[in-house]
């Protein structure tokens, strides 16, 4: 690793997504999604990609937050942005990929577009 990296941003993303996870469940829902955007936003400063798999790590959890509190269109647009970053980092094969695409399925399946 290089002395002159900095990662402090990426460790900053990862314990708010930590602290979102747990907003989340225990139902703070709203607070969850906002340690989300800025968890979203320094992974996007420090790494300047769109595609980063972190990125796709948080529109996962954004996805299922947004369908946690009925709101499937924003659900399905976070969720597929996870599946497109995950297919093209990691490939379509990748277990990584699983959680997102269950998510999109069981969305799909409640909303009677996918029996």
């Amino acid at each position: 690793r290089d002395a002159d990296e900095d990662n402090s941003q990426l460790r900053v993303a990862e314990c708010l997504e930590g602290e979102a996870t747990a907003l989340i469940e225990a139902g703070q829902v709203w607070d969850g999604l906002m340690a989300l955007q800025i968890a979203y936003q320094l992974v996007f400063a420090r790494t300047g990609m769109p595609d980063h798999v972190r990125v796709a790590s948080i529109s996962e959890r954004m996805g299922m937050a947004y369908s946690r509190i009925g709101s499937p269109g924003l659900a399905m647009e976070w969720l597929t942005k996870a599946i497109a970053i995950r297919t093209k980092r990691q490939g379509r094969l990748h277990p990584d990929l699983l959680p997102s695409l269950a998510s999109s399925a069981a969305l799909l399946c409640a909303q009677g577009q996918l029996f």
